[in-house]
């Protein structure tokens, strides 16, 4: 049976003796066993890291904060109403190789893999090589879409584009492709996405293009916060 802190023999005017400091000590260092029991608010600055698995009940009467962005470990004693899901970050890149001269209204598709022919190569005009989920669970917080006319610009038409998740839309923004580089980032509502979602953008180029830009390339950069333990 473990030991319990003692107040024994701490009276006004009288001595204290050294165990009456150093059974805290030995309690919260870990020297001695000691059953502690918390009737006030607990706050852990930092990760929460026992060194065992919680194999017992696990009984709290006070409020019980995190306050860490990463939580390394989760309770697993029988009695918790919770578990814990920790989160990292995640950058997730969607791009092809470069796109020839990009035919007018039309439909282009490209997903985690970079297409195959990086020089005068074409992308798929239908969703046939669409990317899967990298991970088991994730939220999509925005996305940065660039493209680049690597050859002659285009004229002041504009494409359009989608990002496509578990087949759920999400408008990015629209470009011109009469300049060497654009950018942009959109935020993304917040959505929990599970493996193995689909994910892949579209990109829909002008009705009429006065003249077509030649040599296109995009790149789309998701940045998501991973669960690490989703429930």
């Amino acid at each position: 049976m473990a030991n319990i802190l003692s107040k024994t023999g701490i009276i006004t005017n009288d001595t204290i003796r050294t165990w009456h400091v150093t059974q805290s000590i030995d309690a919260f260092n870990g020297t001695q066993a000691y059953d502690i029991t918390l009737s006030g608010s607990l706050t852990v600055i930092g990760p929460f890291l026992p060194n065992q698995a919680v194999t017992g009940t696990l009984i709290t009467s006070a409020s019980y904060t995190i306050e860490s962005f990463y939580a390394s470990r989760s309770l697993s004693a029988s009695d918790a109403s919770y578990a814990d899901v920790a989160t990292d970050t995640l950058v997730i890149q969607l791009h092809h190789g470069i796109v020839q001269t990009p035919a007018a209204n039309t439909i282009y598709y490209f997903a985690i893999n970079p297409i195959t022919g990086s020089t005068g190569g074409t992308i798929p005009t239908l969703p046939d090589r669409v990317g899967i989920l990298p991970v088991k669970s994730m939220r999509i917080l925005s996305a940065s879409l660039s493209t680049t006319v690597n050859g002659t610009l285009g004229t002041t038409e504009r494409s359009t584009y989608n990002l496509i998740v578990g087949g759920s839309t999400f408008s990015l923004n629209n470009f011109g492709h009469n300049s060497n580089f654009s950018s942009s980032i959109t935020s993304i509502p917040d959505n929990q996405w599970s493996f193995p979602s689909t994910m892949y953008v579209s990109w829909r180029t002008p009705i009429t293009w006065a003249t077509p830009p030649v040599r296109v390339s995009h790149n789309l950069v998701l940045y998501c916060t991973r669960e690490q333990n989703p429930l």
